[in-house]
């Protein structure tokens, strides 16, 4: 708080310069009747709106104190006596950016909020944020936004006439038409006595000094790139402004924007794998020179990311060992830096497993208390729905999982930043899932990771909470709640982390498996990764999802070859619950193929699921894993788990009888007045119209649409007759 301000706290006086000023009179009218009933008052408005000559001016003549959040700690601000009349105004609520920081806010201002005798007037630039909207809902806040600051034309007449100032009809128009009512658009107007062209080039001005210049880097760029056209959707700004990478750097490349091309591969290398187009823009990094490689910490840390998602585990080492030798040659900040991306490549590195990455979390803890931004961000999922098989291979921690959570919980949430919040239950909720946890208490866990995750944390982790609570619905024989599970995931992600949405497609296909839909898995297909091309390990859990769609459609031969890539892939890069869960789809597709190898790998999947007790692996697949499991003799360790894995296969075949069973979505058969009915919707006849012609009821026609639909494993009309057609029924 500054001197002229705690002078203005202490004495209650209002500290504007004596200049013209007009009363907004819906904000002054909102703030009294917000003082007057005890609510809190909330002001928001951009840069220049008044917000706080308001506060002042409305609360002139009573004692205030008055805090800027900017330069004020929650505890200065304090709680005093139950009782006590005060009214407390802080400002500048903009600036707090700091997770911890917002909670020791929130936290005070609900203690001011209720008691009695205190009133709250909170200002910042933008309507409430999330972080205090759990107040805002048990206090409701009278919102006094930037259009109530904003002068009427009646308004904006007066102020011009106590300033002296009379403009022509036509002239007042114009201000009118450029600044509606804003109040520094009317002082510009005031001190360029009504030329609204001089009052129009000091409005830039001030932007410039007062607005852009406070903006982040990013966001200026944002502003600048987007300018070169005069309107843009959502698609043209991010292809413009590289936030989609690939059509941006093709854009630059088109025409020969060397600087472009190097900005945005500069900025995407920054970014972790679930953010950045690792994958998809390995062309331009691959063909980068190495001296400029060489010079740029952050991008050598991206190649040896790079190499390692690849495959190629020696180059990636290689650009470690570059990236070691430019922190021992380099000094200061530059070495900071490096060293800041090689500790984040001892974690993040998939090719190195996880065996020393407890030690290096806890290590990290130490060092770096409460600076949450002293690591590049990890991403602990790379946008899949799972934590023990997301990032990283987790399957050794699962044994020892309550031990780790309490020992290495609060440093990973340091080392994590909002990656950290909601882990830990997650994670115990994923492993317990995996070993036949009873499933309330994995639903308990689950929603208590999400409730956190969504209090400042990131969007995948909700991602991972939504895949368990589905997959507690699915166990329990519910696919049909499992799916509006996911469907509601998804439009939330559509919004904050569209880069997840493909692998919740996928899962959403695994679901129609179990529902026994070909029609839109058989769609879901049409935009499955094509592995034949290159490899690409981030599609790893859409691989293993078009593997189930191809051994339901009988395409045993694809689900082969699918399956030896991923099994490569989870042994050289460490993937040990990918391994196991290929291996049991390999030997479900060589059972199928006639081949005698099935038991060997059958086997094989069994020794190494049984070390870790996980029994879900092979529950998941129902009647299908159970048919294997029962005419291979295998052997077993522990008849303890051999026995809870049957059991559930069997009750989960009662649930899905049907589940991956292959070639049925080919035999589909309609009685002849199914048919009829769909043979006159593809001629687009009406069900009344439909009715009329057979001589039925409509509700006849209708019980056979139901039927035909639910056979057919469709939604819609259209979707039907285009199924019937696919199937040549009609």
């Amino acid at each position: 708080m500054t001197a002229v301000q705690d002078e203005s706290r202490k004495r209650g006086k209002n500290t504007a310069d004596n200049d013209v000023y007009i009363r907004p009179k819906a904000a002054e009218r909102k703030l009294k009747a917000a003082l007057e009933l005890g609510m809190v008052a909330y002001l928001y408005g951009v840069t220049g709106t008044g917000k706080t000559r308001l506060a002042r001016e409305v609360l002139a003549r009573k004692q205030y104190e008055y805090y800027s959040a900017r330069e004020t700690q929650p505890e200065e601000v304090g709680v005093k006596p139950d009782g006590q009349e005060r009214i407390v105004v802080v400002d500048d609520l903009y600036t707090v950016t700091l997770q911890e920081i917002k909670e020791c806010w929130a936290a005070l201002f609900r203690k001011l909020a209720g008691q009695e005798g205190v009133r709250l007037v909170l200002v910042s630039r933008a309507p409430v944020p999330g972080w205090l909207l759990p107040l805002q809902v048990e206090y409701r806040f009278a919102e006094i936004g930037e259009k109530d600051l904003c002068l009427t034309r009646r308004g904006q007449d007066a102020y011009l006439e106590l300033s002296g100032i009379r403009l022509e009809p036509e002239a007042a128009d114009r201000a009118w038409e450029l600044g509606k009512g804003h109040p520094v658009s009317l002082k510009l107007l005031a001190l360029e006595n009504g030329d609204v062209d001089l009052a129009v080039k000091n409005m830039w001005l001030w932007l410039e000094n007062h607005i852009f210049d406070q903006w982040e880097k990013e966001l200026s760029e944002f502003l600048m790139e987007t300018s070169i056209v005069e309107n843009y959707t959502k698609e043209l700004a991010a292809m413009i402004t590289g936030r989609d990478d690939v059509d941006a750097l093709e854009m630059y490349g088109e025409y020969g924007d060397a600087e472009d091309i190097r900005r945005v591969l500069s900025a995407n290398a920054r970014r972790n794998p679930a953010a950045g187009s690792y994958f998809e823009l390995r062309g331009y990094y691959l063909s980068l020179p190495e001296e400029m490689i060489l010079g740029d910490p952050v991008l050598m840390c991206y190649m040896s990311m790079l190499h390692s998602i690849l495959m190629d585990t020696e180059e990636s080492e290689r650009w470690y060992r570059e990236l070691e030798e430019y922190a021992k040659k380099h000094s200061g900040g530059e070495r900071r830096e490096a060293r800041r991306r090689l500790f984040y490549l001892d974690i993040a590195l998939p090719h190195r497993g996880s065996a020393d990455i407890a030690s290096l979390i806890k290590n990290a803890g130490s060092l770096l208390p409460g600076q949450r931004t002293a690591l590049p961000e990890f991403s602990v999922t790379t946008n899949l729905p799972s934590l023990m098989n997301g990032g990283k291979d987790f399957c050794e921690w699962s044994r020892h999982d309550r031990e780790l959570a309490a020992s290495i919980g609060k440093a990973a949430s340091i080392v994590l930043g909002k990656y950290g919040k909601g882990l830990v239950p997650l994670a115990l909720a994923e492993s317990g899932l995996e070993k036949g946890m009873d499933s309330f208490e994995v639903m308990r866990l689950a929603e208590k990771g999400r409730i956190a995750a969504e209090g400042g944390g990131k969007t995948e982790l909700c991602f991972v909470a939504a895949a368990l609570l589905a997959w507690v619905a699915v166990l329990n024989g519910n696919a049909e709640f499992a799916e509006d599970i996911m469907t509601a995931y998804r439009e939330r992600a559509e919004k904050e982390a569209p880069r997840t949405l493909p692998n919740a497609d996928a899962f959403l296909c695994r679901i129609y498996l179990y529902r026994r839909q070909p029609a839109r898995a058989a769609e879901w297909m049409e935009k499955a990764p094509d592995e034949n091309g290159t490899f690409c390990t981030l599609e790893r859990f859409r691989y293993l999802t078009k593997a189930r769609v191809c051994l339901m459609a009988g395409k045993t031969g694809e689900a082969l070859a699918l399956l030896e890539q991923l099994l490569y892939y989870a042994e050289k890069m460490k993937r040990t619950y990918i391994h196991m869960e290929a291996s049991l789809l390999l030997a479900i597709a060589l059972y199928r193929a006639g081949r005698e190898e099935w038991r060997e790998t059958l086997q094989g999947c069994v020794t190494q699921a049984e070390s870790y007790h996980f029994v879900r692996l092979f529950s998941r697949e129902c009647g299908t894993a159970l048919d294997l499991l029962e005419t291979a003799d295998l052997t077993w360790q522990d008849g303890d788990f051999r026995t809870e894995v049957l059991d559930e296969c069997r009750r989960m075949e009662k649930f899905y009888p049907r589940y991956m069973e292959q070639g049925t979505d080919a035999e589909v058969r309609l009685p002849e007045q199914a048919l009829k009915v769909l043979r006159m919707q593809a001629e687009g006849l009406s069900t009344r119209a439909i009715a009329e012609r057979m001589g039925v009821k409509e509700n006849t026609v209708k019980y056979h649409n139901k039927e035909t639909y639910r056979k057919l494993g469709v939604n819609t009309r259209t979707a039907a007759v285009n199924e019937a057609r696919k199937r040549k029924l009609i």
